[in-house]
């Protein structure tokens, strides 16, 4: 395991950020997840998405790695633009009861941090429905929030803000969202 990490170490050194890939096999209780280590560093959170195939849920970490760090963060909110045909993704605020467990190979790389928020990624299924609207059909994007159903979290998606990839990439900057 030291090796794993001071190669790990090296890569967040080098390029910024890695992807770790956990779960999903014979012997995992719970469904396939990855996440960024070394975002937190730099941006102040690290990303989470779980049950995407390993391809899939590195490229898409990899391009919101890369989009953050340049404009230098990104806020919860629902974006579109990162999918094809527009589909949205949500990256909301993750319990961190929850995720401390699942990214502890971020506290690993960064000891001197107590707290690492990370951010969920969570994609639209084919009808561009997200996790907590209705008639939402994707198997296994669960909201990693302790209390999903509660009418605060409820209350914190309904107002998340919409915001354009493109529109970020191009400027002005992540704090302008598009309705």
């Amino acid at each position: 395991m030291e090796e794993f990490l001071e190669n790990l170490k090296q890569k967040v050194a080098k390029y910024g950020h890695q992807i770790i890939a956990m779960g999903g096999g014979k012997e995992s209780d719970g469904p396939p997840f990855h996440y960024t280590v070394g975002l937190a560093k730099h941006i102040g959170f690290e990303i989470l998405v779980e049950s995407l195939p390993p391809n899939l849920g590195s490229a898409l970490l990899n391009d919101l790695a890369k989009i953050a760090k340049l404009q230098g963060s990104l806020p919860a909110g629902i974006y579109t633009g990162l999918v094809q045909d527009q589909y949205p993704v949500a990256l909301i605020e993750a319990d961190p009861a929850i995720t401390d467990e699942k990214i502890r190979r971020s506290y690993a790389c960064f000891p001197e941090m107590d707290h690492i928020p990370v951010l969920q990624l969570l994609l639209s299924d084919a009808e561009r429905h997200l996790p907590w609207e209705v008639g939402y059909s994707m198997a296994g994007q669960r909201l990693l929030l302790t209390a999903p159903d509660s009418p605060e979290a409820q209350k914190t998606l309904s107002e998340l803000h919409t915001y354009d990839i493109e529109a970020i990439v191009r400027g002005p900057g992540p704090d302008q969202p598009i309705h």
